[in-house]
């Protein structure tokens, strides 16, 4: 059922509800995938993870030196739930967003929206890199659906099949406790309330995807920015120099979409109908153009030396490993595809995907297969996952702490 969902073309048919489903929920996890094994962040994360393993391997005394910058990927992992605080305001009711930022002893900084409705009151809801990814695959889950319903062909049915995919991401967004995934979504819809829904969900896709691949210069100019729009100082001066190291990266999608909808209402009425335009035809272009509008940036023209530099040693490690394969094919294959149109509506023809491994052992294969031992893969990554939480339970909890920020001249 699986493999002939993924196989299903518009050539096919009109598709059935059930295959329309299925290929949504497979999405879903292949934006994930996409995130790990084609962004900056995912490169970075991969490289600290197989840099503590050779670590723990050769059981030499560098274990805590290579475990610090691991310990720092998986503290920007942390949900934060615990800080998250909701009211009785209907959550479909907010009608503004703000970004404040919190100081926890346990987490360090974090960026906290706060959703406001009615009378003032609001709900608290931490923005943690976790919030950011899964966010990224709702939109792409929901993203294959709205696609795959352009070849449905009987009207009623295709009238019905769509309120149900509204009612169903509706009914997702107004629960509280969803919070934690969906607030990304929350502020897609009030601070681009112009665009239709799948033009939001495209615009989630590429501002996510700008935020793990942006480029380190980029970031820099951001945080210089960025710091003049926080109450507080110090703890902005915290958060800008997590950017600076690659890290924070909600605080970059948040701000990317508080800058377009202030570009937006700061327009001419020529200037609006451009930017919709630009948004809602070529939307992965609408990020670099708002950096050189709002920032004075263009991340395309600034030296990816760096992200070549990790790529490089990840691949060319020895010996080549089922990770190093899949990163290869999946830089090859999947990255310029995603650079220029979300996961979820692409074919998955064109996807370089791994095998999946069922609960039932069964595996399942996707029409374009990245060649490897899927077992012998799943086997390696429990087997280092285990290594590495034992040697993870060892210490506390690591974050960057607030007195390590370096102020930017104002």
């Amino acid at each position: 059922m699986l493999e002939s969902a993924m196989r299903w073309s518009p050539e096919m048919g009109q598709p059935s509800l059930r295959t329309i489903e299925i290929r949504g929920l497979i999405k879903h996890d292949v934006t994930h995938f996409v995130d790990m094994s084609t962004t900056r962040w995912g490169f970075q994360y991969t490289l600290h993870k197989r840099r503590l393993l050779e670590t723990i391997n050769r059981r030499d005394s560098g274990v805590e030196q290579a475990l610090s910058p691991f310990m720092l990927e998986m503290a920007e992992l942390d949900l934060h739930a615990g800080l998250l605080e909701t009211c009785d305001t209907h959550v479909v009711d907010i009608q503004s967003v703000r970004l404040d930022l919190a100081h926890e002893e346990s987490f360090g900084v974090v960026p906290i929206l706060q959703l406001e409705g009615k009378e003032g009151r609001h709900h608290t809801v931490p923005m943690g890199l976790m919030s950011l990814l899964e966010a990224h695959a709702i939109a792409n889950e929901y993203l294959s659906m709205l696609s795959d319903m352009q070849w449905v062909t009987d009207r009623i049915r295709l009238r019905l099949d769509m309120q149900e995919f509204e009612r169903r991401f509706d009914a997702m967004l107004a629960a509280p406790d969803g919070l934690l995934w969906s607030a990304p979504l929350h502020l897609a819809r009030i601070l681009l309330p112009w665009l239709r829904w799948e033009e939001q969900l495209r615009m989630v896709d590429a501002l996510v995807r700008f935020a793990l691949d942006a480029p380190d210069l980029a970031l820099v100019r951001m945080a210089e920015g960025y710091r003049r729009r926080f109450d507080n100082p110090a703890l902005g001066d915290c958060v800008c120099s997590e950017l600076r190291r690659g890290r924070q990266l909600p605080v970059v999608y948040v701000m990317s979409l508080i800058a377009i909808h202030q570009l937006f209402e700061e327009s001419d009425a020529a200037g609006r109908d451009a930017l919709l335009l630009r948004m809602r035809k070529l939307p992965h272009s609408t990020v670099p153009y708002l950096l050189t509008t709002a920032f004075g940036v263009d991340p395309y023209a600034l030296d990816p030396a760096w992200f070549d530099e990790v790529r490089a040693q990840l691949i060319a490690a020895e010996p080549m490993g089922p990770e190093q394969r899949i990163l290869q094919k999946s830089l090859e294959v999947n990255a310029p595809l995603v650079a220029a149109r979300s996961a979820g509506e692409l074919p998955f023809q064109r996807l370089a995907l791994m095998d999946m491994v069922l609960d039932d052992g069964a595996i399942v294969r996707p029409p374009r297969r990245i060649d490897l031992d899927v077992w012998r893969h799943v086997d390696e990554s429990v087997a280092a996952m285990a290594r590495i939480g034992a040697i993870h339970r060892m210490h506390r909890r690591m974050h960057v702490p607030a007195s390590a920020a370096v102020a930017l001249p104002a």
